[in-house]
This record gives structure tokens, C-alpha cells and sequence, in this order.
């Protein structure tokens, strides 16, 4: 039996009084009342520490979670943006809303491909147009050019159909990134025409000794403007003949060797010293996403990407009274025009001077007085003529050199470093002068004169931008300016 002492009843109802064993012995007793509990202190530091763990743990998730549900957020947006640009190049809409077609997608499918003959050919993914008669015209930036070829993305290179204008590749033998001709054009060229349609252009830098050996494992794509690499003149030839070039025509080409440069030789390729003045025509690349407007790529109906407007550009044909001049230069307030043909249809031929090679009106006789006094006079809008500058430079080791001298006039003629167009009309004075202590002329070349030997001309002038009353700006349908 138990001894009283060791049973407790439990505080319950009177009626459910139940006896309870007490195990405890005196020695437990005083040991828990003389001794702290290890084990309960060190629960309940234990308990702490798991506490700081899971707030720990759960600051951790937190912020994980924000930074995860951020990223997909970031992940949406710009995958999601992507989308809608890739969606909306790849599937084009006209102002109307109704669907395009980009100009890229229109020549791989809206063009037979050939294996033999002049056409347009698939080779490793892009397509090249080759031969002579192909119908690979395009109208960019008022200027008629010729499509080269496709690019694997779906841009293309274009080249200008006709030369922009002659001069030497380089004087001091660089190669072609640090050539003459490659800042002319990315200096001077570039700065008349519409980039919003180009993209920077790939430039091939490596160095070709042999017609055979192109190679293009280091590339350049810092410029907008280039001149054809060799093996793109070569791979446009078809049956002897290519559209790029004539029989006769000596066209600088954008690839050197060691010591010498290619150049187009009508339908094969030479090397030549680079200061020789050779043929120029720039090519630039249309973005991918260029769209088609009208057109079926031959000369009388090219392919178009820009809208038609009346705005006049370097190109643009102009009729001022019964006269008819080419813009050669726009610049923010003012145009340079240039006379369409050579003057008096060139029936007539003037001396520069009878001895001097500055453009100077103040010496009598001479073509800068003739064009500034009989010329200027007989002009029923002279009033509309700006004065400006012609630049009478010495063309010698780079174009820049020929804006080192200038004179103030109201009637010029082109300098060698001015564009120039309908090259159909040559053989024309230029005020710039040649190192050989002559005055240069246009024709298939830069040619040095005697100053005092009648050659035909080619005026120039300056006007503010006028109002267009009717007219397109082309060669059949010029912009015509009303004259008060």
C-alpha cells in the first residue's frame, strides 16, 4: 500500500476525485529546487536561435521572391518587346493600316531565280543580282541606284547607278579605312543623303595580292558609305558583263593589296597606283525592315521605299524660267544648283583664263568675269542668286586641300571635291587646279589644261530652298520654280 503522504488528488470535480502517484523522491525534490535547469535554458536559447534562423529564412525568401517575380517581370518586357518589334518588321503595315511587303522578301519571292544568264541568283543563303540587263533598279534619297545584293538578315547593298564623281582612291598609299576616298565619302558624300533607311555597312579589311585570293576575316562596321569590295564586282559578272560597269569604265573598287589598289577594268578587275582618278559609286546598306511601296526594279519604274514628296534633295532636277539645273549641294537654308547640261548645249567653249588658274573676276576675259557679268545679267532671276563660295584649291595628297583657297561669286563652276551628276556631260572646266601648275577638267577623268584652251562649262549657283508650284524632281518632270 501507499504511504498517505505520496498520493495527491487532483483538483477535479468532487465526484471525480482521482488518486495520483507522486514519484517524486526528497532527493529529486531538492536537487530541482537547489539546481538550475540545463536543459530548459537551453531550449529555450535554442528556441531563439530558430526563431532568428526562420526570420533569417524568411527575409531571404523574401527578397527572393521579389527579385525572381522582378526578373520574370524584366524577362516579359523585353522578350515581349522584342516580339512586338520583330512582329511588326516582319509583318509591316502601310499608313492605312493594310499589309506590306518588305523590299527584301519581295526580290527572294517576287523574283525568278536563275542558274545561268542575267539574273538573280541564290548562292549560300543571300541573293546577287548578276549580268548586264537585270532589273535591279531602286530609288533611294533621289538618286537612282542599282541592288547588289541581299544579306543573310534581309538587308541590302546597293550600289549608285551612276558615278558620284572622279577622284584619286588615295595620294600617300593607306589602306582603304584611312583612305582619301573612303572619308570623302563619309564626310562629304554622306552628308546629302537620307540615312533613316541605311544601317552602318560591313567593310571587308583584309589584304588581296591575287584576283584569287579574297579573303574577309577582319571587318569594319563603324561607316554608313563604301566603295564595292572586289569580290562583289567579280561575282556580279555573268556572260563577260555586269551591270556595275561598262566596257571602258575604271571604277575604284573598296579592296587593296600591299602596294596597289583594285579597281573595276570594265568587266574583270587591274590594280593601279591609288592617286590615279578613277570612277567613284558609293554603296550603302538598306536596313532589313525596308518596306516596298511601288515598283517592278526596272529603270523606267524602280523599286521604291520612300514615299514620294516635293522636297527637294541632291539630285533633284529644277527648272528656273526655261533653264534647268541639277541640286548638287543641300545645305539648312540654301541649295547649290548646277547647270543640267553643258552650256549652250555645249556648242560653245570658253577659256579659263588666258594665263591664270585662279577663278578671279577681277581679271577681264577670263571665265569667272564672263559668268559673273554677261552670264549673271542674262538671267531673268539673277535676283534670286545668293553669293557663295567656290573653292579654287590645288587638288594634291587629298580632296581637303582644295577648300584651302575660295572666292566669293555669284555664278561659279564646280570644284573637283562637288558631287556631280548626268556624267552623260563631260569634258567641262572645274576651278580646281592640278599640281602640275594647270587647271583640271572633267572627262572619264581629271585631266590637267592649259587655262587658256576653250573647253565648254558647267555654271553653278546658290538660292535660298525655294517654293515647288509642280514637278517630281526627276531628269522628265522637274520641280519648276515660279519666277516673280
Amino acid at each position: 500500500m501507499m504511504d498517505k503522504d505520496e498520493i495527491e488528488i487532483l483538483d477535479l470535480d468532487d465526484d471525480e476525485k482521482v488518486p495520483v502517484v507522486n514519484t517524486a523522491t526528497p532527493s529529486n525534490i531538492d536537487n530541482k529546487e537547489t539546481k538550475p535547469n540545463k536543459e530548459v535554458a537551453g531550449d529555450k536559447m535554442g528556441s531563439k536561435k530558430v526563431k532568428k534562423r526562420r526570420l533569417k529564412k524568411g527575409i531571404f525568401q523574401t527578397i527572393f521572391c521579389l527579385l525572381s517575380l522582378a526578373f520574370i517581370i524584366g524577362c516579359c518586357i523585353f522578350y515581349g518587346g522584342r516580339l512586338i518589334k520583330y512582329y511588326r518588321i516582319y509583318n509591316p503595315k502601310t499608313d492605312s493600316g493594310e499589309s506590306a511587303q518588305l523590299i527584301s522578301n519581295a526580290l527572294i519571292h517576287g523574283t525568278p531565280i536563275v542558274v545561268e544568264g542575267p539574273g538573280i541568283y541564290r548562292e549560300n543563303g543571300v541573293y546577287v543580282y548578276k549580268g548586264e540587263e537585270v532589273n535591279n533598279y531602286i530609288e533611294y534619297s533621289n538618286m537612282l541606284w542599282r541592288i547588289v545584293r541581299t544579306n543573310t538578315d534581309g538587308s541590302l547593298e546597293i550600289i549608285l547607278d551612276d558615278y558620284i564623281n572622279i577622284l584619286a582612291w588615295d595620294f600617300e598609299g593607306n589602306d582603304y579605312i584611312n583612305s582619301d576616298i573612303h572619308k570623302y565619302l563619309n564626310e562629304v558624300f554622306i552628308k546629302q543623303i537620307d540615312t533613316s533607311s541605311l544601317v552602318k555597312t560591313t567593310i571587308c579589311t583584309d589584304k588581296m595580292e591575287t584576283i584569287n585570293d579574297f579573303t574577309c576575316s577582319t571587318t569594319n562596321l563603324d561607316s554608313y558609305v563604301k566603295l564595292l569590295p572586289a569580290n562583289d564586282f567579280l561575282n556580279s559578272v555573268v556572260d563577260e558583263s555586269t551591270y556595275i560597269a561598262s566596257d571602258d569604265d575604271l571604277v575604284w573598287l573598296g579592296t587593296s593589296g600591299s602596294d596597289k589598289v583594285w579597281h573595276a577594268n570594265g568587266n574583270n578587275i587591274s590594280t593601279s597606283e591609288g592617286n590615279n582618278t578613277y570612277f567613284v559609286k558609293p554603296v550603302v546598306t538598306i536596313k532589313n525592315s525596308a518596306v516596298l511601296l511601288s515598283g517592278d526594279g526596272t529603270k523606267d519604274n524602280p523599286f521604291q521605299i520612300q514615299e514620294k514628296s516635293n522636297k527637294i534633295g541632291v539630285g533633284s532636277y529644277i527648272t528656273i524660267d526655261e533653264d534647268t539645273w541639277i541640286v548638287y549641294e543641300k545645305n539648312d537654308n540654301d541649295i547649290k544648283l548646277v547647270y543640267s547640261t553643258l552650256y549652250n548645249e555645249g556648242l560653245t567653249t570658253y577659256r579659263f583664263d588666258t594665263e591664270e588658274l585662279d577663278y578671279d573676276l577681277t581679271r577681264a576675259n577670263s571665265l569667272a568675269e564672263l559668268l559673273n557679268t554677261e552670264f549673271y545679267d542674262s538671267l531673268s532671276y539673277k535676283d534670286m542668286l545668293l553669293d557663295f563660295d567656290v573653292y579654287t584649291g590645288t587638288y594634291d595628297g587629298s580632296y581637303e586641300n582644295i577648300y584651302d583657297e575660295k572666292v566669293t561669286v555669284k555664278v561659279g563652276i564646280p570644284s573637283a571635291a562637288d558631287l556631280k551628276f548626268n556624267n552623260e556631260e563631260d569634258g567641262y572646266y572645274l576651278s580646281s587646279k592640278s599640281p602640275r601648275i594647270k587647271i583640271y577638267y572633267y572627262k572619264e577623268d581629271l585631266i590637267s589644261s592649259n587655262p587658256g584652251i576653250s573647253r565648254p562649262i558647267r555654271p553653278t549657283i546658290s538660292i535660298e530652298i525655294p517654293e515647288i508650284s509642280s514637278g517630281s524632281g526627276t531628269v522628265d518632270d522637274p520641280f519648276v520654280i515660279e519666277v516673280d
